[in-house]
């Protein structure tokens, strides 16, 4: 027993130092790569210039002539938007001003509806290329410059690997996008960048919570009229089933398969000439479709149903000659019965795909219009992440990257987490100054749009942010790099948002300034709660002593501040929106903040059923529909046929 502990603990004193040297390995290859990469180096030719400019101009012409034909004014209005003249204007100039161009990239940068099309974007892009080549091709000693810059990488790398941090990351981050904004040294850009390449957030949702949207009993009446074998045919029918949605094991996307399984009860007469024919049908419905959801689209396959079709003749009546005919009509009944039987069947599947083929496309149309609003502003704001969707047979996983030029992904693998709640999720602190940089970026924001960004997410505005004539106006300019930041560590929250130009009335301060509160998060009985931590910190980056006027305006901040991180934050859930609302609410259960993951449960409490104000159909309108309707069983057999209808009825 002696002998087999010390073998165990051999082992993983190997292991460890393994794993520590496989963790250390990588960085002095990768210092070696960086001394070899300053031979690398690559002057910006005078044609990848002129190249750049030229691509700005076609594509400027081409939305240009998109913009002439919606018309003169609208034309106008989206040109000086855009900053058109501007941007024009230094295009004419012998020696353009990179810094100038670059500004201007923050009009097409702009969550407005339209910015999101190709000829927008084609043009932000070019233009921020041009500017950046411009300024590359205007630094004076370059080489010696791009020398400097990787010898700073080669420090930051060993502080990196010895200490993982957000911070650490992001410089090395800021370090790589100065080579790829100035094609420079791409391969050893790649081989670091291949170290961060990891997903910054995943999400986990539940089967159980993506089938509520759509499970339901089915209960369709409806009239027959049909004509099988030269039998015109009338009655009525009800379809009684349950409608089921369930996830498919894909690696390559979520897919999810919606099954109708059901019986259809069916009591009619045909008419033949002379003869009337009563009986009682009932057919086994079992029908699927199949909805493939990529980061691009919800797409579905046509819809597969098997139908199985038994009847039972309960009379056969003639009103001419009943004696000689009936007995007849009963053979010829008998023997057309497999084949007339085989024709329902068929046509019964032909009607339930149509069905849910044409009852599917709404579904799919309000689900594409719901990626396409989470989509949209993110492509306005350059800051789409690699998507990518999966699912087993339990959950459908959902992972995104978002690390743009001069940004890192995540650098480690999340916490492992039990996925016992509906919703599941996990956000890296890197995710957070990632889209924080695209969304606040360089963003000038008001007194004014803050206090109505805070009514409309709250209901209500703190009297100290509320706007009146004996304050005075303020603002906040986000600084361009890193405007937002959250750190998660032993079950705290610290938030720092980071501005480099504050006005105050008449006066203006032109520092960087750091605003930052701590929250303990804990679950509440209703949901989450937050409790600030000392006061709300409001620090100057760049200045160890401070004039009147920064302490005037560190006091004014703090006051400001201090009441948009309140001391105490509760939340009582996330209200579902649309058909979803009928749900309940998403109440977070579980979380736990540490080592830079953020890892939170949410199960969907308070359900209130409420009788459906739709009619009931055969498949879902859209998912999120209410799952209303219980299972009913109706006996047609007392419900009493129609009549023969009049000729001018038609079939």
């Amino acid at each position: 027993m002696v002998q087999l502990r010390k073998l165990l603990l051999a082992v993983c004193v190997w292991f460890v130092g393994s794993w520590s040297v496989q963790a250390q390995v990588a960085t002095p290859a990768l210092l070696t790569r960086i001394e070899a990469a300053k031979q690398e180096f690559r002057p910006v030719p005078a044609s990848d210039v002129a190249a750049a400019k030229y691509r700005l101009q076609w594509k400027m012409y081409e939305l240009d002539q998109f913009l002439y034909a919606s018309g003169q004014q609208n034309r106008a209005a989206w040109k000086a938007f855009l900053g058109w003249e501007k941007i024009e204007a230094e295009l004419k100039k012998p020696n353009p001003d990179g810094l100038a161009l670059l500004e201007t990239v923050f009009n097409f940068k702009e969550n407005e509806s339209g910015l999101e099309m190709d000829r927008f974007t084609k043009v932000r892009d070019a233009l921020q290329e041009y500017a950046q080549l411009e300024l590359t091709a205007g630094t004076a000693e370059l080489e010696k410059v791009y020398a400097e810059q990787l010898d700073r990488l080669a420090a930051e790398l060993p502080k990196f690997d010895a200490e993982p941090t957000v911070d650490n990351a992001l410089t090395v981050g800021q370090l790589l996008g100065w080579f790829e904004t100035r094609r420079q040294a791409p391969a050893l850009v790649a081989q670091i960048r291949n170290r961060f390449d990891r997903p910054n957030a995943h999400i986990y949702i539940r089967s159980q919570f993506l089938s509520k949207a759509v499970d339901r009993a089915v209960l369709e009446p409806s009239p027959v009229r049909d004509n099988i074998l030269g039998t015109n045919i009338f009655g009525q029918a009800c379809l009684v089933g349950n409608l089921h949605m369930k996830t498919i094991p894909c690696q390559d996307h979520a897919r999810m398969k919606v099954e109708l399984v059901g019986n259809v009860s069916s009591n009619t007469n045909g008419y033949q000439k002379s003869v009337t024919v009563h009986s009682l049908g009932n057919t086994s419905v079992y029908a699927h479709k199949t909805l493939d959801l990529t980061p691009d689209v919800l797409c579905g396959t046509p819809a597969i149903a098997c139908c199985d079709t038994q009847t039972k003749i309960c009379s056969i009546t003639s009103s001419k000659l009943p004696g000689l005919i009936e007995p007849i009509a009963w053979k010829k009944a008998a023997k057309q019965m497999p084949q007339a039987e085989a024709i329902a069947s068929q046509r019964a599947e032909a009607r339930i795909e149509k069905r849910m083929n044409e009852e599917s496309l709404e579904l799919i149309a309000n689900n594409n219009q719901r990626l396409r609003e989470l989509k949209y502003p993110l492509v306005r704001r350059d800051a789409l992440p690699e998507l990518k969707f999966s699912t087993t047979d339990s959950h459908l996983f959902a992972t995104a990257k978002r690390a743009g030029v001069g940004q890192v992904g995540g650098f480690d693998s999340p916490p492992n987490v039990s996925l016992a709640w509906d919703i599941t999720g996990q956000v890296h602190e890197t995710a957070v100054v990632n889209y924080g940089e695209a969304y606040l970026g360089g963003v000038t924001i008001t007194d004014e749009k803050l206090a109505r960004i805070v009514k409309e997410r709250t209901g209500s505005v703190p009297e100290e942010l509320q706007l009146s004539p004996d304050k005075d106006p303020w603002s906040i300019t986000f600084a361009n790099e890193a405007p937002l930041r959250a750190r998660f560590e032993n079950d705290q929250v610290k938030l720092t948002i980071r501005g480099r130009r504050f006005t105050r009335g008449e006066n203006a301060i032109a520092d960087t300034i750091e605003i930052s509160a701590t929250y303990d998060v804990a679950i509440s009985p209703t949901g989450s709660e937050l409790k600030r931590q000392g006061e709300v910190g409001v620090e100057f980056v760049n200045r160890k002593v401070l004039g009147a006027q920064q302490t005037v305006f560190k006091t004014f901040l703090r006051r400001k501040f201090e009441a948009l991180f309140k001391e105490e934050i509760t939340g009582t859930g996330f209200a579902l929106k649309g058909d979803f609302e009928r749900f309940g609410k998403l109440q977070l259960k579980h979380v736990v903040m540490d080592k830079g993951w953020a890892t939170a449960g949410l199960d969907l409490v308070a359900i209130v059923i409420q009788p459906a104000t739709k009619p009931i159909a055969a498949v879902p309108v859209e998912i999120g529909s209410q799952i209303v309707l219980a299972a009913a069983t109706v006996d047609l057999r007392a419900i009493t046929p129609p009549t023969r209808p009049s000729d001018e009825a038609g079939l």
